[in-house]
């Protein structure tokens, strides 16, 4: 048998903790005010989670990010969320911090990606390199609101990054911080644990095809809280 990992597993367990703890609170409040409080809280738990396992990395005498603001060959490709961070980044396109022309500009490019993947395997999606709909300028235009998975992703070296972005057929070794990563899917586990605990649909959908499907249903976050449907495509 494999030995375990005490590092991944101390991280499986406080994942857990958290999304438990923020869900517990949601189940109590099921309300669009909810949804925000409740993911807004795992998002923060994740960033002060991975800017503390990358200090304590440094600290080791271990390299630097390479990730940096205009880096974006990891923006394209497919990325999955959970139903409630579907919901956030719905609510955040709703808000004021978002204005008409943005909101508009968003669906079109939203509702575009999700007709250029319809159809299309993961697989065939990494094949085509397809930037997020949300990638402006090599800069992502939701960055305090996106998803899990993207706050998990990182490098120590952009070369294969670069590599794998001008030819995605042949596999990359990419050298990364494990425990970033793990921050990401284990949250992830844990919301989709959670909202099944509670009864509420655990799936988690494709970005650009779950926030088309979102924009354009009445109503989304009202029918989704009350139980009327899934939120993942």
């Amino acid at each position: 048998m494999p030995t375990p990992n005490p590092a991944a597993q101390r991280i499986f367990a406080d994942c857990a903790a958290t999304t438990q703890e923020f869900l517990a609170t949601f189940a109590e409040d099921r309300t669009p005010a909810g949804v925000v409080r409740a993911v807004a809280g795992i998002h923060a738990y994740a960033d002060v989670s991975i800017a503390g396992f990358q200090a304590e990395y440094r600290a080791q005498g271990g390299p630097a990010s390479a990730c940096q603001a205009g880096c974006a060959y990891c923006c394209h490709g497919p990325v999955h969320l959970t139903p409630l961070e579907t919901l956030h980044i719905v609510l955040h396109l709703a808000s004021p911090a978002v204005s008409v022309d943005e909101r508009t500009h968003w669906g079109e490019r939203i509702g575009q990606q999700a007709a250029r993947i319809d159809g299309l395997t993961v697989q065939g999606q990494i094949g085509r390199t397809i930037a997020c709909p949300f990638l402006l300028d090599d800069c992502c235009g939701i960055y305090a609101v996106r998803p899990l998975l993207c706050r998990g992703r990182n490098a120590f070296d952009a070369a294969p990054c670069r590599a794998g972005f001008a030819d995605p057929t042949p596999p990359q070794s990419f050298t990364l911080l494990q425990e970033q990563m793990l921050v990401g899917q284990c949250l992830v586990l844990g919301i989709l644990t959670e909202l099944k605990r509670h009864g509420l649909p655990d799936s988690c959908g494709d970005l650009s095809l779950t926030l088309a499907h979102a924009l354009r249903t009445p109503d989304t976050v009202g029918r989704w809280l009350a139980g009327d449907g899934p939120l993942a495509w």
